[in-house]
């Protein structure tokens, strides 16, 4: 003869057998939940005002570095997910255990893949993030505008650059916007700011049109013919004002200043050697943080 259960008693039973969270076993988040958590917890959709609640704290032509509060993104991520929750008041119920594995599941996923997107974006592998500090600044600057392809690299001592750390979010806050923000996995010492590295370009270190004759300057580098090259050192190029030309002094006799290269590096270079010693990278600012004084 079959037990027969009341509604009641039938729920009371289920509630009782999903009680212990053991019995769901290993969940899956699905990607578009990680994703939507990966981009509120690097602060995508976020108001601005709510990052600088006074315009004082970041004005024109500042920048200004931060950590972000761990416990404030906890906060953030809870009440994103606060949309799902039991809000039963029956102990009973099996959904506390589901929401218990569920959320922990959620926000391991999260905290895994949290470099997930910006690789994503770039088309490289994603790197290995800890996550257990994040570190990064506001720039509220003309430069961000006026150079979209600004880029950053994060280092986690001044000096001493090492191992770039990983970069989780870099975005100009609107296309038309003065303002970007940068976060990155770790304790970044020191933030490197150049332009986009096409700007690579030949030149001189310096160019004076004002002097009479026209001055200017250029180091060059030693080295061993290769391959591979190997560079000794650097040594300024002696007689670069010789070069120019007195009616144009903005183009240079090229056989003459090659000849100088020549003399100063002790090797008779090559068109290579030539483009090599040319090019000039790009205009960098260097941020480094420092000890107590």
């Amino acid at each position: 003869m079959k037990a027969r259960f009341s509604r009641r008693q039938l729920r009371r039973r289920i509630g009782e057998a999903l009680s212990d969270p053991a019995v769901f076993g290993g969940v899956t988040v699905p990607d578009t939940i990680v994703d939507w958590l990966n981009r509120l917890a690097l602060l995508k959709g976020v108001p601005l005002n709510y990052l600088v609640p006074d315009e004082r704290m970041l004005p024109p032509e500042s920048i200004r570095f931060f950590y972000l509060n761990p416990s404030w993104i906890d906060a953030l991520v809870d009440g994103a997910m606060s949309i799902g929750r039991n809000l039963s008041v029956a102990t009973a119920a099996g959904l506390p255990a589901v929401e218990h594995v569920a959320v922990a599941a959620a926000l391991a996923a999260f905290r895994a893949n949290a470099g997930r997107m910006r690789a994503r974006k770039l088309g490289v592998a994603t790197a290995t993030v800890a996550s257990n500090l994040v570190s990064g600044f506001l720039l509220r600057s003309s430069v961000v505008r006026d150079f979209p392809g600004l880029g950053v690299n994060a280092y986690s001592q001044g000096g001493d650059a090492g191992t770039p750390l990983t970069i989780l979010r870099l975005e100009q806050l609107g296309s038309q916007s003065d303002t970007m923000i940068c976060l990155v996995d770790g304790d970044a010492q020191r933030f490197d700011l150049h332009e986009a590295p096409e700007a690579l370009h030949f030149g001189l270190d310096s160019f004076d049109p004002g002097t009479t004759p026209v001055t200017a300057t250029k180091t060059v580098w030693t080295f061993a013919p290769g391959p591979p090259l190997d560079i000794t050192g650097s040594v300024p190029l002696a007689g670069v004002s010789g070069c120019l030309r007195s009616a144009q002094p903005r183009s240079m006799m090229m056989t003459a200043f090659q000849q100088a290269i020549n003399i100063a590096t002790g090797n008779p270079i090559t068109s290579a050697e030539m483009g090599f010693e040319m090019t000039l990278g790009v205009a960098q600012v260097s941020f480094v943080k420092r000890g107590p004084a």
